[in-house]
């Protein structure tokens, strides 16, 4: 057995209950933070840490348990539930794990079914979209700033922003052209070390966003 197997299967737990949507886990309650995901290795199915006790973690679980067995292998993830944010968020419907809908149905051969366990990419990774830049390099900029845009619909501009907790100087960035969410987009020198980031950000569902001044709704 190799060192990262050997890690892995120590991070690793099992079913020792289960309760409709709601299972127990051992083995994983002294390597896991509230609200972090698992995955059941037979079925695929994810789940959210909801309770941590001496002995136990309590999980729910986002798709049906049926058949499930007691000592079943699960997966900590390590990670907590993350909505993907990106150029393609507003044009799709999602269910509640952000699997798109509209992919799913073609999966399904168009039944309508979703296939217990069935793993999606939310966004498109393949798609292009065109970024407008609108910073130059050598500017100091901060979180939150716009560092450009694209056109997600004809009525809809996304903003592409410098994440939460990121300031520094703007050291490259590309030229107005097409791109996925995936291509490096520009980077920024944080501590004297050079960041790289993409149209793609994660935010994970139970921290708030963070806001710099609230607006109260107007009237038109």
């Amino acid at each position: 057995m190799t060192e990262s197997n050997s890690n892995q299967l120590i991070s690793n737990g099992y079913i020792s209950a289960i309760n409709g949507s709601l299972i127990e886990v051992k083995g994983i309650e002294n390597k896991i933070k509230l609200h972090d995901l698992v995955k059941v290795s037979k079925f695929n199915i994810l789940g959210e840490v909801i309770q941590i006790l001496s002995d136990h973690v309590v999980v729910q679980c986002y798709e049906d348990t049926y058949d499930l067995k007691l000592k079943e292998a699960v997966i900590n993830l390590k990670q907590p539930l993350s909505m993907e944010l990106a150029p393609g968020l507003l044009s799709n419907i999602f269910d509640g794990i952000q699997r798109p809908l509209d992919t799913a149905f073609k999966e399904s051969n168009e039944t309508g079914f979703l296939e217990r366990g069935i793993e999606l990419s939310p966004l498109s990774r393949t798609k292009k979209w065109h970024f407008i830049p609108l910073k130059k390099v050598n500017h100091n900029v901060e979180n939150g700033e716009i560092i450009g845009s694209t056109k997600e619909t004809n009525s809809l501009e996304h903003k592409i922003m410098v994440p939460p907790g990121i300031s520094g100087k703007l050291t490259y960035i590309v030229e107005e052209g097409d791109y996925t969410i995936e291509d490096e987009i520009y980077r920024i020198e944080v501590s004297g070390k050079e960041k790289s980031f993409t149209m793609l950000q994660k935010w994970p569902i139970t921290k708030i966003d963070p806001i710099r001044k609230r607006q109260p709704p107007m009237n038109r």
